[in-house]
């Protein structure tokens, strides 16, 4: 699987944000667009996959965790994370086991 980047995934568990460092990911994002009656409504979403072999023993990743592009490792509170650009709230995770290139596909509301 080709990567593009590294991710820094905050895990809220027991009243704290834990960090976790997947150095080699595939990290796209991309703008959609609706037309409503309302004009046009718009979201930025972000896809990472993360191969199977770059996942670290006992890494959780859940729905509403917060991914960023790069190695974060100097932020130490949720004010600071949210100064950082290239983040996202994961909406959906999907396991693929099988095939080719075993990984993690995460979608991410940006």
């Amino acid at each position: 699987m080709i990567t593009n980047s590294s991710m820094t995934v905050y895990h809220y568990a027991a009243g704290a944000y834990a960090r976790t460092f997947y150095p080699s990911v595939h990290w796209y994002s991309k703008r959609i667009s609706n037309v409503t009656d309302n004009g046009i409504a718009g979201a930025d979403m972000i896809s990472i996959r993360i191969p199977m072999e770059e996942v670290p023993d006992g890494a959780v990743i859940r729905k509403n965790d917060i991914v960023v592009k790069g190695d974060h490792s100097a932020i130490e509170t949720l004010e600071d994370l949210m100064d950082v650009n290239d983040k996202g709230k994961v909406a959906e995770i999907s396991v693929n086991e099988y095939g080719l290139n075993p990984h993690i596909r995460i979608g991410a509301e940006a």
